[in-house]
């Protein structure tokens, strides 16, 4: 037996004896194999839903809750390929819930641009206050000011309730140039 193979049993072994240090070595060395294949697996979609962290830790919760007695891992590449398997698994099992849950799939999400204007009709607000029309009245004016007239008309149009192909197509831009005067223009909101 090698002296990289002995280490490796010993490795083990420790960790079946409950060692926390050979837990957190075994994580260390191993967890970047887990998390290349989590990487790899996770279709485009679903990266904004998901973290390839919680996949990891997911996959040595399952590891080390039930820890593969029955099995020998005689080399290194065993374990990487016993937890590569697992990994694979737990990113196909969260991938068909998602699938089979129709309001959380990936692939019914639907892009939000432009669709305010017309989701807007059907919504039924409170009215605003005189006092917050006034201020709203006064951050409008101070928004406007100093802009560049191009950038007004682009913004009146969409203050009027016109998405940002609509304004595009009235103005002669591409909508691109739309998007961008929104970017440089209005504020990032505070999260």
């Amino acid at each position: 037996m090698s002296k990289g193979q002995d280490n490796f049993s010993k490795l083990l072994q420790r960790i079946r004896h409950g060692s926390r240090e050979a837990a957190r070595e075994l994580v260390e060395v191993y967890g970047p194999h887990i998390l290349r294949v989590v990487r790899r697996r996770l279709d485009a979609q679903l990266r904004s839903q998901f973290d390839s962290d919680d996949f990891v830790q997911d996959v040595w919760a399952s590891f080390f809750a039930d820890l593969p007695r029955d099995r020998a891992f005689n080399s290194p590449e065993a374990l990487v390929k016993y937890l590569v398997r697992l990994a694979r698994n737990k990113v196909v099992d969260a991938f068909r819930k998602r699938l089979q849950s129709q309001v959380n799939s990936p692939y019914r999400a639907r892009s939000l641009d432009g669709s305010a204007a017309f989701q807007a009709a059907g919504l039924a607000a409170r009215q605003p206050t005189p006092s917050q029309l006034a201020i709203a009245k006064e951050e409008w004016d101070r928004l406007l000011r100093g802009q560049p007239v191009h950038y007004q008309r682009i913004l009146i149009a969409l203050y009027q309730g016109k998405t940002q192909q609509q304004v595009a197509a009235e103005l002669g831009v591409n909508v691109r140039t739309v998007r961008r005067v929104i970017e440089k223009v209005i504020p990032e909101p505070l999260s």
